[in-house]
């Protein structure tokens, strides 16, 4: 078998590992106590993990590299704080990417990550990826699948702001026999510009030969 090896971001991530005061650990633990009762049967009561929000805990960071140039990485892992199981039996389930940012230059990142359709609707929705939000369920049940909110495999570019907007493209190829490339795209404005606040001015996505505007 030939192979064709592409050595990008991923070197610019080996020297944050002594760089301790750039790295930031964060998580979140959902738990709480049910109580349920259906038609005919007798009430359950129950300890369950992520009924508002997943449980989950990651670690990121970023080092300057000079002249504007930063590293970065993110990682991130789902769990049910009720057992303590990992979700879908990997490490980092949730994110495991690294990449490099430049504030004129914009940034590229390699590896599971949001993809553009999901991330410009982060900042939109205050209970979003919790089980509460209007906007989750529709992209978990539409073409953003799970799979498809934090692709595997992906290189992405995220451009700088230009005027309020910016725009972020995103390729996942297929490495699975029988499973389908996708392209994702999105354009976003932020009013806002000293604190996360974005709206979605356009998405687009290609899966499968079938274009989804």
């Amino acid at each position: 078998m030939k192979k064709t090896l592409i050595v990008a971001a991923a070197l610019a991530a080996c020297g944050l590992a002594q760089a301790q005061s750039s790295a930031t650990l964060y998580g979140n633990v959902d738990l709480s106590l049910e109580s349920m009762k259906v038609t005919g049967q007798s009430a359950q009561t129950r300890v369950t993990s992520g009924a508002g929000a997943p449980s989950k805990w990651g670690l990121r960071g970023e080092e300057d590299l000079g002249n504007g140039l930063k590293a970065m990485f993110n990682l991130e892992a789902g769990f049910s704080a009720d057992t303590g199981g990992v979700s879908a039996g990997k490490a980092f389930s949730r994110l495991a990417n690294v990449g490099l940012k430049s504030a004129t230059l914009g940034e590229v990142r390699l590896g599971k990550q949001w993809s553009p359709l999901a991330d410009s609707m982060l900042w939109t929705d205050s209970d979003y990826a919790s089980n509460y939000s209007p906007i989750t369920p529709l992209l978990l049940n539409g073409v953003a699948g799970p799979m498809h909110l934090r692709p595997d495999n992906a290189i992405s570019y995220g451009s700088p702001v230009f005027g309020g907007f910016s725009g972020k493209f995103l390729y996942a190829p297929s490495e699975v026999s029988g499973t389908d490339a996708m392209t994702d795209g999105s354009l976003t404005y932020s009013f806002v510009e000293s604190v996360k606040s974005t709206f979605p001015f356009y998405a687009i996505r290609l899966m499968g030969g079938t274009l989804y505007l």
